[in-house]
């Protein structure tokens, strides 16, 4: 048996490909009817004090529609590592992303290798020669993220949750040990929530 070493999780975010489905329930009940209604009102309420609360203009409102504006100073800072492959870049390396929920460009690493690149790495472990208690951090450390991204890191979670809330995503996980062996799972519509 084969004992692995995590030598990086990745984070692809995939573009979907198929339409975007519409469900419709049928009932006699007018009260149930009634109390979804109520229910779609509280959320409209909750998503207009959200986007009061974002900073700068990020939304239009036309005819009782809210549209997302990229702002002026973010249209050309692709929002995740699979953007930056869009845009022809094949090399691996660290780059700025700015996702779409957060009011900040934020540095990443991106891997342009494997499984035809595009992959926003939100953890790497391995044998770099750091303390290896690096990752013993508290939650708060955890939520913001450390390490540095040239070696161990945690993206963190609030970026984590950015990215993977923009757009339809895969969790990666690759695993090498000390001889070279590796393996990998992937594993689709990765969300991470609050």
């Amino acid at each position: 048996m084969k004992i692995f070493t995590v030598v990086a999780l990745l984070l692809s975010i995939n573009f979907p490909t198929e339409s975007i489905q519409h469900f419709h329930t049928t009932c006699n009940d007018v009260g149930i009817l009634e109390g979804i209604v109520d229910s779609m009102k509280e959320l409209g309420e909750m998503a207009k004090q959200k986007i009061a609360a974002m900073e700068g203009q990020v939304c239009s409102k036309r005819e009782g529609t809210y549209f997302y504006s990229i702002p002026e100073n973010r249209k050309h800072i692709p929002s995740d590592c699979a953007d930056v492959y869009y845009k022809g870049i094949r090399l691996s390396g660290i780059y700025e992303i700015w996702p779409r929920f957060l009011n900040h460009p934020i540095n990443v690493r991106c891997d342009m290798d494997n499984d035809n690149g595009g992959w926003t790495l939100i953890q790497r472990r391995g044998d770099f020669g750091e303390n290896s208690d690096l990752f013993y951090q508290p939650w708060d450390i955890y939520k913001a993220g450390f390490g540095n991204l040239s070696k161990e890191f945690w993206l963190g979670n609030e970026h984590i949750f950015a990215l993977s809330n923009q757009k339809k995503s895969v969790l990666r996980i690759d695993l090498k040990d000390f001889e070279g062996h590796s393996r990998y799972a992937e594993y689709s519509g990765f969300v991470c929530q609050e």
